[in-house]
């Protein structure tokens, strides 16, 4: 089962090395589409999502962690099929696991000359590698 981390994002969820992420421009389409969901100060936060990736790996010893990247057209799709409510996080949570199910994966961390994972088009060291260094 996926699980929400508490104080990063209702969107950032974990089921062992796996990690639901929103993409940049897709995390500002989902708040225009879902603002209850999608509250003004949960938009941009991937430089604490990245500070908390590395935390966590620090913590539990791991290396690599898999994203999984949500979109709104595959949200929206899933809501469509199952009459879920977006504002529910048992209904965020099983999107997530079908995501992952067909295979629609980040690795992270990216090598530091690979795009960034937050989906800024920017090399991973000068992004969110850069403003999420645990301090």
């Amino acid at each position: 089962m996926l699980r929400r981390v508490i104080g990063v994002s209702s969107w950032i969820c974990w089921s062992g090395r796996l990690r639901v992420v929103w993409q940049r421009e897709e995390q500002q389409r989902a708040a225009q589409r879902w603002p209850q969901v999608f509250p003004p100060e949960i938009l941009g936060h991937h430089p604490q999502v990245e500070q908390r990736l590395q935390e966590m790996c620090r913590d539990q010893g791991i290396t690599k962690v898999t994203l999984i990247p949500g979109t709104v057209v595959g949200f929206a799709d899933y809501l469509e099929r199952t009459g879920g409510d977006p504002a529910q996080e048992q209904v965020r949570l099983a999107y997530a696991g079908e995501v992952h199910a067909q295979g629609r994966t980040i690795a992270w961390p990216p090598g530091r000359n690979q795009p960034c994972w937050c989906g800024s088009g920017r090399k991973y060291k000068r992004c969110c590698a850069a403003s999420g260094q645990v301090r």
